[in-house]
Order: C-alpha cells, then sequence, then structure tokens
C-alpha cells in the first residue's frame, strides 16, 4: 500500500496483482488494518501522516493543516506546501477537504482500492495545484473499482496545473459510469471544461483468497494459564522493538501437510499491540534461550491473497495463479512471473493454496490452462485536456436567516388514558415544530428513557401509549428548514390514567 505513495518518487516498484472487486460505497475512512487509510503530506524526502489507522505510521501535527474524523473532513488553512503532495487511501466516499486563505500543494492523489474515494473540495479560500508543475496532472484520482467522484463546490478559488499533454484532472478505473457526476465544478472556470469518458469493457475471472502455504514466520513462545500463546513485535520507525507485541493463539493444523502439523496463528483482537508481561504472560525459554514457533501460518487479512483461477484441460483439474508484474530500469514495461497453486479446504483456514512443484515464478503459463471468467464489467476513466484550469469561487453572501422564536407550551396534561395532549403558541419564524418527550428530564438518547421526537406543523399534539404511573418530560422548539429555535422550558407530567 505505500507502494502508492513511493512509486510517484521511486524508479523501481513491485506491483501485485489483484482482482477487481465490486464496490457498493462506504462513508468515513475504513477501519481495517489494511488496506490502511491515511492523509498524508508527501515530497520526494520526507512524509507527514496527518491521519493514519495503521498501527506504524506516525501521525504529526503541521500547521494549518488539521483533520475530523467525525465529519471525515480535512482543512487547510494558509498552508504553503508546494513540494508536497496531499495524498489519500480508502478515506471513503464522503472525504472533503476545507480551504480557508491562501494554499498551495504540488498535486492531489485520491485513492480508492476497493472501498471509497471520493473528493469534495469546498471553503472559500483559494488553492493553487501544481504551478510548478512537477507532477503530471493537479489532481488524480485513483478510484480502484470504487466510484471516484471529484465535486470542487461553488465558493471554491482554485488555481490547477498540468504537464504538456497531460489532463490537468484525470479519474482512473472508476465504477461510476454517469459523465455529470465523475468531474462537478460548480464554480466559473476560465476555460470551458470538456470531460472526457473512455469506457472499457473487463471480464471478471473467477478468483478465490486463501492462505499461501509457503508464507511462513516465526514468532516469540509465551505462556498463559497453561497454554502457549504466540507473539509478534512491534518496531518503532527507527526499527528498534516497542516491547509491545501481537498476540496469537496457537493452533495445529493436520491437514495442510500430509504426517506433519502446521502451526496456524489466530490473532486475538483484543491484544493486537499490547505488553506480553503486563497482561499475564510469560516468555518461555527453553535451554537458556527464548523458545520459539518456527514455521507458523498467521490468520489475518494482510496475509490471504487473491489467486486468478485456471482450468487446466490436460488433467481437467483447477490450479490457482499468483502473478506479480517486476519492474525496475532494464524492465520498464515490467516482467510477470506466475507462481502455480493446489487450493484445497482447510477445516481451520478455509482455504489454502499450496504451490505446485516446479511451476514457481513461470515467465509463462502452460499452454493448457484456460482462464476461469464469471461474467464482465465496465471500468471508466475521466480527464480534463487543460494545462491551466482557474476556478472563480461564489463570494455571495448567503440569505439572512431570521432568528426563530423561543417556543413556550401553554398546557401538558393526561387527559386520557396512557395519553398526554400538549399545546404550544406560534413561534416567530417557525414553519415546524419539534415536540421531543422522554423519562429523562435530561432527554438522553439512552434506550430505557424511551426518548422520542415528532415533528408536525400543528401547535399540538397528542402522545399516546405512555408507561402509566410513570413520569414523563416535555418541549418543543421552532423549526424552519435547518435553522431551529431554541427548546421551551421543560414540563412535567405524570401519567396516573
Amino acid at each position: 500500500m505505500k507502494s502508492k505513495i513511493l512509486s510517484f518518487f521511486m524508479t523501481v516498484a513491485l506491483i501485485i496483482t489483484i482482482m477487481p472487486q465490486m464496490v457498493l460505497g462506504a462513508n468515513g475512512p475504513c477501519s481495517e488494518e489494511y488496506p490502511p487509510a491515511y492523509v498524508g503530506l508527501f515530497s520526494e524526502s520526507t512524509s507527514k501522516y496527518i491521519f493514519s489507522n495503521f498501527s506504524q505510521d506516525k501521525v504529526e501535527k503541521v500547521n494549518g493543516v488539521t483533520y475530523d474524523k467525525k465529519t471525515n473532513t480535512l482543512t487547510l488553512n494558509n498552508v504553503k506546501m508546494q513540494a508536497y503532495n496531499l495524498v489519500t487511501n480508502v478515506m471513503g466516499d464522503d472525504f472533503k477537504v476545507v480551504v480557508k486563505g491562501e494554499n498551495q500543494l504540488r498535486a492531489i492523489l485520491i485513492w480508492g482500492d476497493g472501498y471509497g474515494g471520493n473528493l469534495t473540495v469546498s471553503g472559500n479560500g483559494k488553492l493553487i495545484i501544481n504551478k510548478n508543475k512537477k507532477q503530471k496532472s493537479a489532481i488524480s484520482m485513483y478510484a480502484e473499482g470504487t466510484k471516484g467522484l471529484l465535486t470542487i463546490e461553488k465558493s471554491v478559488n482554485l488555481e490547477a496545473y498540468s504537464q504538456k499533454g497531460a489532463p490537468v484532472i484525470e479519474t482512473v478505473s472508476a465504477s461510476n459510469g454517469e459523465l455529470a457526476k465523475a468531474i462537478a465544478i460548480k464554480g466559473k472556470t476560465s476555460a470551458k471544461v470538456n470531460v472526457k469518458q473512455v469506457k472499457e469493457k473487463y471480464q471478471i475471472p473467477v478468483s478465490v483468497k486463501a492462505y499461501r502455504t509457503e508464507d511462513r514466520y516465526q514468532l516469540a513462545k509465551f505462556e498463559k494459564d497453561h497454554r502457549y500463546y504466540g507473539g509478534n513485535a512491534k518496531y518503532d520507525n527507527m526499527g528498534e522493538e516497542t516491547g509491545e507485541y501481537q498476540m496469537y493463539e496457537m493452533l495445529q493444523d493436520e491437514s495442510i501437510e500430509e504426517g506433519n502439523i502446521v502451526w496456524v496463528a489466530k490473532p486475538i483482537e483484543t491484544q493486537s499491540s499490547i505488553k506480553p508481561e503486563n497482561n499475564g504472560y510469560t516468555r518461555v525459554v527453553e535451554n537458556g534461550q527464548d523458545a520459539k514457533f518456527n514455521e507458523v501460518i498467521i490468520m489475518d487479512t494482510f496475509r490471504e491473497t487473491y489467486l486468478s483461477m485456471y482450468h487446466s484441460t490436460a488433467d481437467g483439474k483447477d490450479y490457482g495463479v499468483y502473478t506479480v508484474t517486476y519492474i525496475n530500469d532494464e524492465n520498464p514495461a515490467g516482467i510477470q512471473k506466475h507462481t502455480i497453486y493446489t487450493v484445497k479446504d482447510d477445516s481451520i483456514l478455509g482455504k489454502v493454496a499450496t504451490p505446485v512443484e516446479g511451476k514457481v515464478q513461470l515467465l509463462k503459463l502452460p499452454d493448457d490452462f484456460e482462464q476461469k471468467i464469471e461474467g464482465e464489467y465496465y471500468s471508466y476513466n475521466y480527464s480534463v485536456g487543460l494545462e491551466k484550469l482557474a476556478i472563480t469561487g461564489d463570494t455571495q453572501t448567503a440569505p439572512t436567516v431570521k432568528k426563530i422564536g423561543t417556543a413556550k407550551i401553554k398546557t401538558a396534561k393526561n387527559n386520557k388514558k396512557k395519553a398526554v395532549s400538549v399545546t404550544w403558541g406560534k413561534v416567530n419564524n417557525a414553519k415546524k415544530y419539534q415536540l421531543q418527550y422522554s423519562l429523562n428530564k435530561k432527554f438522553a438518547n439512552n434506550k430505557k428513557y424511551k426518548t422520542k421526537t415528532i415533528t408536525t406543523v400543528k401547535t399540538k399534539a397528542n402522545i399516546r401509549k405512555l408507561k402509566k404511573k410513570k413520569t414523563y418530560y416535555f418541549r418543543v422548539r421552532g423549526v424552519n428548514g435547518k435553522n431551529v429555535g431554541k427548546w421551551s422550558a421543560v414540563k412535567r407530567v405524570k401519567v396516573n390514567k
């Protein structure tokens, strides 16, 4: 995943081919450790993570840059970082950048990675991107099977530049096929924006997710309550052990290798980063040295691999193929190497993939191999073919909203069986009213308090199906669109009838 960042500044990269996934959309940053969600500023020499859910990334403060996870919003306030790319990964479909004051960046790169990678730019500040033309494009949306929608709101002032012949804005491998939504610019532009769409049809190969049996690891051996556990040491950015470990339950699997027992490590989710000695674990020492679990298969999302499935017409069997593309200075177009696996069900791991002897890192698949296909899909690329794009934001102020008056409850009575009737006076500038009632005088939302809110255009309401011999609290306020007035004084009513 980090190669997405580094590949912009390195000439050598290792790209692992994975299968496309159908994406329904997601809001907020991905909560899984892999793929890691992050927001960062990256130059050729330094990395600054503003937010990351990857446990080994160090998040730091940068003047003028703030991130609010609750609203999934990054704010840039007078940030002058012309040498830095703003890079995000799997931050969801509701990720927003708000600009205030004067801001400059080298480029914006948004990665979706099968989870969600939209971007909305808002605020009334100014943002200048790629003015020195160090990047090919100013804004690149690498959707990776997600929608990859870019929206620039009406209030934003923006200048974006590209290298000669390159698009100023590009979207790659998006699932969204609606041209109008792909790159939506709502402000006034310096030139006519023609968004070009390229639609590509692909087949969906059959793939399986399996643990590769040759991926083995070594874990430290611990004991607790007369049972053995595995520990995987955590390291800091300097490569030094932190003293913390990911702890694993150790399982014995007899079906992976005939006649042998293989250790399988199952992560203990609540102990992903702990100090074992502080949690009841004792390190096992044998013959004066720390004991180890060797040749261990670790169970977690990161260890599982997607394999493309092929059918061999020679023996009539199905095989999994793992393909890696190696790119270097001698082979800029890349060299593909294939490893062939037998795939079988396993009682512990679900599915395991074992390499076929003599079929490792082949430059060419056998002639009798036919790829298995389960359907087809379309991928969309979008681009704005300008070398400079200036957007002038709408600086008109929003119309003044008339203040909504404070409501006042006139009556609140238990007149009928398990019912309370409430009346209140009209409120200045209110078009509707919200009546709230609860068993708690602070209107807490806990389930036991039964707090509810109803909206009405009337100035009265009859609340039924209340609990007898319970005291209820009532309050009301005026509403006009998104604007609300202050709550009235609280009235309490005991339901005796």
